[in-house]
């Protein structure tokens, strides 16, 4: 398992909570921070703006109502000084598991945001990220970072409800994505993956849905996005 530094630093900043003294872990404004089980995280908290602010983690937002984790947490030295630090051991998911996690300060509030704890995916079965973590992956594989707001949450709570009942109403568990260029004939209005094994996936058995684009100005040729059984 891995031993991973993060610097800690205070200055003011704006988040879900409004504009004040916030965290910053590595130059970035009080992020979402993902801590693999069975890793070790130290938060070295020796800047002096870590004065008066005591790093720690609970299992609730900024601490409240009062959930203070500290399984396998360590501190050391007093924040703002030299050799001052907070460490975790995140609990491995093969003995206890570690739950999800927030950090703060204990003096001031509002400073910190989640700490997700995310089950290692090499040699493990358990693998089962919560919904928050499908949410946050989603939305930096669009690119989109910073602070989620309430809405954009819910939101995507909702849209993938709709999708998993969609699946649900399908009956399908697995799928793929394959590009297929097919030439057009003028007059002809249908196209068969059955018959046409140059032009359409050769292990294609059910198209589930398709979305096409016009690749010249007039009808020589589209390209399909094909969603199909796996």
């Amino acid at each position: 398992m891995a031993t991973i530094t993060y610097t800690v630093t205070v200055a003011t900043g704006t988040t879900q909570y409004g504009t004040g003294n916030r965290y910053y872990i590595n130059g970035e404004l009080a992020p979402v921070l993902y801590l693999q089980e069975g890793n070790t995280y130290i938060f070295d908290t020796s800047d002096s703006t870590n004065d008066t602010h005591i790093f720690a983690f609970s299992t609730n937002p900024n601490n409240s109502p009062v959930a203070t984790y500290t399984t396998g947490v360590t501190t050391v030295g007093t924040p703002g000084n030299a050799g001052a630090s907070t460490t975790i051991n995140v609990a491995p998911v093969r003995t206890t598991g570690a739950p999800l996690l927030f950090y703060y300060c204990t003096a001031h509030s509002d400073m910190g945001n989640t700490a997700q704890t995310i089950s290692p995916t090499s040699e493990e079965t358990e693998f089962n990220p919560q919904i928050d973590e499908i949410i946050e992956e989603a939305f930096e594989r669009t690119n989109i970072r910073g602070t989620r707001t309430g809405y954009q949450l819910k939101s995507a709570r909702r849209s993938l409800n709709i999708m998993f009942k969609e699946w649900e109403n399908r009956g399908v568990h697995l799928w793929k994505v394959k590009l297929a260029k097919i030439p057009l004939i003028e007059g002809q209005a249908e196209y068969s993956y059955a018959s046409d094994s140059i032009n359409f996936p050769s292990d294609l058995s059910q198209i589930l849905e398709a979305f096409y684009r016009n690749n010249t100005t007039k009808k020589q040729a589209c390209s399909f996005r094909i969603n199909i059984l796996a």
